[in-house]
């Protein structure tokens, strides 16, 4: 819990800038191959923190597997 309170100082963040900090995440876990279950609940609890709503998170996890 004391490590997501960090994440509560960012809620001042436009939600273009949450929802970079949770992509970058994202990335970071699909860097071993597809999402293990516990990457998927640390990035929904990080999406959650971030006050990005559960669908958004959704579609943010699935455009992370895009390749750009």
């Amino acid at each position: 819990e004391e490590a997501f309170q960090v994440l509560d100082d960012l809620s001042h963040l436009a939600p273009v800038g949450r929802e970079s900090i949770l992509l970058q995440g994202a990335r970071i876990a699909l860097a071993d191959g597809p999402y293990t279950p516990a990457e998927r609940d640390v990035l929904s609890t990080v999406g959650a923190a971030l006050t990005i709503c559960a669908d958004d998170v959704t579609r943010l996890l699935a455009a992370a597997r895009t390749p750009s």
